[in-house]
């Protein structure tokens, strides 16, 4: 490769290549500012002023893999990528150096992160993490033809992956109903996604297509898979403009992306004031608002027009517990499991309620927390529940390990790694327990546990 035949970028679009030279100029000052030494490029390396010693030995591999790395090992994100973009313009463009300007980008540029990515992709076991981040981010972006395109690719160098042929069923349900019942069944032998993909799967195989899709809206909107349910709302909405549910459960799907969902909800109220449905849809929006009344009121027309849908006695539960009304919501929420005893979703709901609320752990509430963790041995949720569970009832070191299952599932689980971090704080490893805290607050999105890990580190130093 010639050093003057110009920059090598790799092979991906302008619009990244800019956003990659918009990192450059960082790089520049920072040699500029080593100037008196460059005749002395030993003693710059030695005292770490890699800058210097590159503006003596601009094309030295050496010296940028090495001033790359002690950046790197600093945590100084920026530089990093400013470095790897200036190595990759004087020398090319290597697979590595892509891959850490992909991972370096990501949270503050996932869409030219995810460009970089895509020129990483070789078709090779390598393929899985990069194609995992990829879909989740054209699912969050409502990229629905290309998440389709990335799932197919994912299970042929993975085709073990539950989650992308439960995904990939999802996205063709619409137009290949039998071929999406197939990649159900498939998803169905992981016990992780097995409660889900077996209930889609059933309405795949037993209901007409037009009520199959309004069913599998539901479901997805009460299991919070926003992207997913939002595709299937709208294909129903492009056939059936009119239809109150999927007009409803839109609004509901709007409220969770931070957009105003009540006008949708609204028009649905209108049109269909009596459907169970609607009105559990209003009272979601409600709840959120904090009119915990007017959403018990709606929950009433609900549950009267269907009492055997376990997400309407679920919704009821949380809103007595809102309320501290804790009888009442632990008989709505144990009527929702029994009415749904496979539903990961509406155990985790009850194993929240038992142990944050710390009641009757001494009078069977501790049982069904174990009992949920043996029935969802893979929900990191139910997992970290139990610990939680364990932890208040004084039993430390046996939360310590199902916390710690708990991470092994999901080492983000907000609840698990607060928990870990109080109960090693307990035993008086500051060290770890400051450890546990500082990586909830940093690497998980904000939430009530994340608050509570920002006091502790506060507090712990």
């Amino acid at each position: 490769m010639s050093k003057t035949s110009g920059p090598v970028w790799p092979p991906i679009g302008g619009e990244v290549l800019r956003w990659a030279a918009r990192l450059i100029p960082l790089v520049a000052i920072v040699m500029s500012l080593s100037g008196p030494t460059l005749s002395a490029p030993g003693d710059a390396i030695a005292r770490g002023d890699y800058g210097a010693a590159l503006a003596a030995h601009p094309a030295d591999r050496t010296l940028w893999a090495r001033w790359i790395a002690a950046s790197l090992r600093a945590g100084h994100s920026e530089e990093s990528m400013a470095l790897i973009a200036r190595a990759g313009e004087i020398d090319g463009w290597t697979a590595a150096r892509r891959s850490e300007l992909a991972d370096l980008s990501a949270a503050s540029d996932p869409i030219g992160a995810a460009a970089f990515t895509r020129g990483l992709l070789d078709g090779s076991v390598r393929d899985v993490p990069r194609l995992q981040s990829l879909i989740a981010l054209d699912l969050r972006l409502a990229d629905w033809s290309e998440a389709r395109a990335l799932l197919k690719r994912l299970i042929i160098v993975m085709p073990d992956d539950a989650l992308a042929h439960y995904q990939l069923a999802v996205l063709i349900a619409p137009d290949d109903p039998s071929m999406a019942a197939t990649y159900m069944e498939l998803a169905a032998h992981n016990l992780a996604v097995r409660a889900r993909a077996t209930a889609i799967g059933a309405l795949l195989s037993a209901s007409p297509a037009a009520s199959t899709l309004i069913k599998i809206g539901l479901r997805l909107t009460v299991d919070s898979q926003w992207s997913l349910a939002r595709f299937i709302l709208n294909r129903v909405l492009a056939i059936d403009p009119d239809n109150a549910v999927a007009t409803a459960l839109s609004g509901v799907i709007a409220d969770a992306r931070g957009l105003d969902g009540w006008p949708l909800i609204q028009s649905a109220l209108v049109r269909a004031p009596g459907d169970p449905v609607v009105n559990y849809a209003a009272a979601m929006h409600w709840r959120a608002g904090g009119d915990l009344d007017t959403a018990l009121a709606a929950l009433a027309k609900a549950e009267a027009g269907d009492p055997t849908n376990p997400a309407i006695a679920a919704e009821i539960g949380s809103i007595y517990r809102l309320r501290d009304r804790l009888a009442d919501a632990l008989t709505w929420l144990t009527l929702a499991i029994r009415l749904a005893p496979n539903e990961p979703n509406f155990w985790a709901l009850l194993g929240a309620f038992y142990a944050d609320e710390q009641y009757q752990l001494d009078n069977g509430g501790l049982i069904m927390l174990q009992q949920g963790a043996r029935n969802f041995s893979t929900n990191a949720e139910i997992r970290a529940c139990f610990g939680e569970g364990l932890l208040v009832t004084g039993q430390n070191a046996a939360a310590q390990i199902e916390l710690n299952h708990a991470l092994d599932l999901d080492a983000a689980n907000p609840r698990a790694r607060y928990y870990l971090g109080v109960a090693l704080e307990s035993t008086g490893d500051l060290a770890r327990a400051r450890a546990a805290y500082r990586y909830l607050a940093q690497n998980v999105s904000p939430n009530a546990f994340t608050d509570r890990a920002v006091a502790a580190v506060a507090r712990l130093g």
